[in-house]
Parts: structure tokens; C-alpha cells; sequence
């Protein structure tokens, strides 16, 4: 119920936000802010970019202005649009963090607080260009980071692409993020990962060998796989095929083998019958 309310919240905020900052200007300026009467100017004659700016602060003034003409409020449409879509994926990545949908919330109307996201949005230029293809590269490279998915790195990668033609300031965010990459995984390929057959925990003194194995490792970034212990499997596989079989006193037989082989090992690993580890069993 919170979920959905939060949702709607969100919508209606986006709703009034888009609305509000569209239709303020339109009614309370004389003329088209000068950021955008430049872009229009440079319209007429589109090119991969000039010495002051790259060409997509351009690009979408020219195409609202192919679909609208000379219609004031088509611009400051343009510039809303492209702060909601930052907004939508604010609340996303925020929501990847935060792990809740009300935190992600604040997280968006904090931001309407700073005016660079409301009293001058509605001039469309370079820097409210450039807006959502921060917010979408950070998200995308992020997803790409966790999942690791092709149309996630394509999507970084498209976004970046479009957020360097929007500013050409944007590439500080893209040597940000390079540096993050070159950190995080050079820390993941410096790590030890250990895997133990089921013979390796077969029995108390062979955890014990394993346990003074690992402490050769303290301190070091490192990942342990351990495989079920002894004949576990095999242990699970007959109680498995009882149960099938509907053999009720043979798979409660099986079920008490297998617990009292890994209660014996635990007590002789653990003499002190008050450690933690037994409440935990209880």
C-alpha cells in the first residue's frame, strides 16, 4: 500500500512539475530566453558542434521547432521533459540504494529544491541538456557494474555518447566513472576465492584443516565456496527418492542419520554446549 501510494506520489509530483514550470514562463515572459533564441539561430545550420557547445542543445530545439514552430511553451515543454526524465531516474537509482520507495522520494523532491531544477529550467540549454544524461549514465553504469548485462553496458555507452554531445564538461562525469571502474575492479581481481570438495569438510578434524587454511588469509579480501559435507548429497538424494517413494519410516530414519551426522561434528567442533551455534540449530 505505502509502495503504490509513493508511485502515485510520484506521478502526481512529476504531473504538477511538468505542468507548472511549462505554463509560468509561458505566460510571464515577454520573449524566449537568449540560451534558447541562440539555439534556434544555430538551427538553421546543424553541425556536429562549434567552438562554445556540442550540437544536441541545438538539435532538440530544432526538432520541437520542425513539430511546433514558433510556439513559445513548445520550449519550455522541451525543458521539462527533460527534467522529468532525470526526476524518473533519480527515483530509480535512489530507490537501488536507499532499497525504499519513500527514501527515493525524498531523494526527488530534495532536488526541486535547488533551482537549477526549477526557476531556470525552463531555458533550455547546454546545461539542462545535459541533466538526464548524467542521472541516465550513472544508472546505467551502475546496472552494468551490478548485473553485468550487454544492453546495459550499450545503454552506458549511448548515454555517455549523448551526454558529451549535450556538454563538453560531461566528460569529468566520464573520467569519474572510468576511475570507479579501474578501482572497483581491480580490487575484485586481487581477490582469493577458495572452493572445498565435500571431502575437505567431511568431518570435525577436516574443518578444523580447513579453518587453519583460512587463517593463513586474514585480512585479505577473499571468497570461500564450501561443497555439502561428506556424502551429503548422496544423504539427500536417498531421502529424496523415500519421500517419492512414500517410505515414511525409511525417510524419518534417513532425515535422523543425516542430523546426527552434522550434530556429531558440530559438538566436536564446539565443546562449550552455551555457544551461539546451538541456539542457532535449535
Amino acid at each position: 500500500m505505502i509502495k503504490k501510494n509513493t508511485i502515485k506520489i510520484l506521478y502526481l509530483f512529476l504531473f504538477a512539475h511538468l505542468i507548472l514550470w511549462t505554463l509560468v514562463p509561458t505566460f510571464s515572459n515577454k520573449n524566449l530566453p537568449l540560451d534558447v533564441i541562440e539555439a534556434l539561430a544555430w538551427g538553421t545550420d546543424l553541425s556536429w558542434g562549434w567552438d562554445k557547445h556540442p550540437p544536441l542543445s541545438v538539435f532538440f530545439p530544432e526538432v520541437f521547432y520542425q513539430i511546433f514552430g514558433n510556439q513559445d511553451w513548445a520550449y519550455y515543454l522541451l525543458s521539462q521533459i527533460f527534467i522529468i526524465i532525470a526526476f524518473i531516474y533519480i527515483f530509480k537509482l535512489a530507490r537501488e540504494f536507499l532499497k525504499n520507495d519513500l527514501l527515493a522520494l525524498v531523494s526527488v523532491l530534495i532536488l526541486e529544491s535547488i533551482y537549477f531544477y526549477n526557476f531556470t529550467s525552463p531555458e533550455f540549454n547546454v546545461n539542462v541538456c545535459q541533466i538526464p544524461f548524467w542521472v541516465l549514465t550513472t544508472y546505467y553504469a551502475w546496472q552494468s557494474f551490478k548485473s553485468d548485462k550487454v544492453q546495459d553496458w550499450i545503454l552506458f555507452g549511448l548515454f555517455a555518447a549523448l551526454g558529451f554531445l549535450s556538454k563538453y564538461l560531461f566528460i569529468y562525469l566520464l573520467i569519474s566513472l572510468k576511475l570507479f571502474f579501474i578501482y572497483t575492479f581491480a580490487k575484485i581481481s586481487f581477490m582469493k576465492v577458495f572452493k572445498f570438495g565435500g571431502a575437505s569438510v567431511k568431518d570435525a578434524a577436516a574443518v578444523r584443516n580447513v579453518a587453519e587454511i583460512m587463517s593463513l588469509f586474514k585480512g585479505e579480501k577473499i571468497g570461500v565456496v564450501v561443497s555439502a559435507m561428506g556424502k551429503t548429497t548422496n544423504a539427500l538424494e536417498f531421502i529424496v527418492d523415500a519421500l517419492c517413494r512414500r517410505e515414511k519410516s525409511k525417510f524419518d530414519e534417513l532425515v535422523s542419520e543425516l542430523k546426527n551426522f552434522h550434530h556429531e561434528i558440530i559438538s566436536s567442533l564446539f565443546k562449550d554446549v552455551n555457544h551461539p551455534i546451538y541456539s542457532d540449530l535449535a
